[in-house]
């Protein structure tokens, strides 16, 4: 949703000062507010179809403080200079509970970032430079255990990461890039036996992969095209959906 900027009318002709009203084709008003010196000024307010409010704020050369909505519910509120987010700016559950809160400046992220969970936990913490992806970057389980933990070596979210199990056993590790499950990976049971192993291309399997019981045993091996199994893919009694299941609920198979 973007800042309400530049009023003109048709062709570019410009518009009087003083009252600007705009209508939907339905006969309700979709923007108002006060023009002066061709520019808004003051109090502006933009609706949705329904008559809620979309969005509001007030002018003072471009800047001051702007609050969204949906719903009729505040989704998300800032403060703007120069028309661009600067300083912390927040976004909402539809409860009213913060959803994140991340710091600004000329428009795009720069500091450190939070979200958090409906019940008020804190989801997660990244940090930005300039834009860009800074250091480390964590995810929560609502119960506040670490669930990730990512290290950002470039500013594209090249790096490594782990995930770990709710009790805090690591569950999976392995590379990234920009973002996405990138290179070798390797999945272990609560106990640190190997589940998994494989590689990732772009957030996708891709080459040969290999499943183990909880006592190290083979237990299927398939060869992923892009997320795809295309070759071995029959595997034994134990289908692969069985045993993403089972990792999940943090069960072992029989030990034969």
């Amino acid at each position: 949703m973007g800042l309400m900027l530049g009023v003109v009318g048709g062709c570019g002709e410009k518009i009087p000062d003083g009252k600007f009203v705009d209508y939907f084709e339905s006969g309700r008003i979709k923007l108002e507010g006060i023009l002066k010196d061709g520019k808004r000024d003051g109090k502006w307010v933009e609706y949705y179809e329904d008559g809620q409010i979309r969005e509001e704020g007030n002018y003072n050369e471009g800047d001051g403080k702007w609050v969204y909505f949906e719903g009729g519910r505040i989704r998300s509120e800032g403060y703007y200079k120069d028309k661009h987010w600067h300083g912390k700016v927040v976004w909402y559950y539809q409860s009213g509970e913060i959803e994140n809160s991340t710091y600004f400046n000329e428009g795009g992220p720069d500091g450190k970032s939070v979200g958090y969970h409906p019940n008020g936990q804190i989801s997660s913490e990244s940090y930005f430079k300039d834009r860009k992806p800074d250091g480390k970057r964590v995810r929560y389980y609502e119960s506040g255990k670490i669930k990730s933990e990512t290290i950002v070596e470039d500013d594209k979210w090249n790096g490594k990461s782990v995930e770990y199990y709710a009790s805090g056993e690591i569950r999976s590790r392995g590379g990234i890039r920009e973002g996405r499950k990138h290179g070798y990976w390797i999945s272990t049971y609560k106990d640190g036996q190997k589940h998994s192993e494989g590689d990732y291309e772009d957030g996708k399997k891709n080459g040969q992969w290999s499943l183990y019981r909880a006592n190290g045993k083979m237990l299927d091996e398939d060869i992923y095209n892009n997320g795809i199994c295309v070759e071995m893919c029959e595997g034994d009694e134990y289908s692969d959906e069985m045993i993403a299941v089972s990792f999940s609920m943090n069960r072992s198979f029989p030990p034969f």
